[in-house]
């Protein structure tokens, strides 16, 4: 469960930061992008395909979210990338990459 103080579901959160790190998994076709959030803490995004042609390390990006519920009929919200990963589903960084 998460709570997004002062978003409200349908909103967007843009989000700016820079790539730390990016891991392509062939096998799977994965790509793990890793930002670090603080300085002891960091987030790790999960997009089919090889991002690498799309983005770089130590590269700063920009990717919008919608803010969606997390399981339908609960007021619980989360990202809509995160409520994918929930149901097995990978967008590509294009879903949510601001150019």
């Amino acid at each position: 469960m998460e709570d997004f103080a002062g978003y409200k579901i349908g909103d967007t959160i843009t989000i700016r930061d820079v790539v730390k790190d990016i891991i392509y998994d062939g096998d799977q076709n994965l790509s793990t992008v890793k930002f670090n959030t603080h300085q002891n803490a960091y987030t790790l995004l999960v997009f089919k395909g090889d991002v690498r042609s799309r983005i770089e390390v130590n590269n700063r990006v920009t990717l919008h979210f919608k803010v969606v519920t997390l399981i339908d009929s609960f007021e619980y919200e989360t990202l809509e990338i995160v409520r994918k990963w929930e149901e097995g589903v990978y967008p590509t960084i294009d879903d949510y990459l601001i150019k």
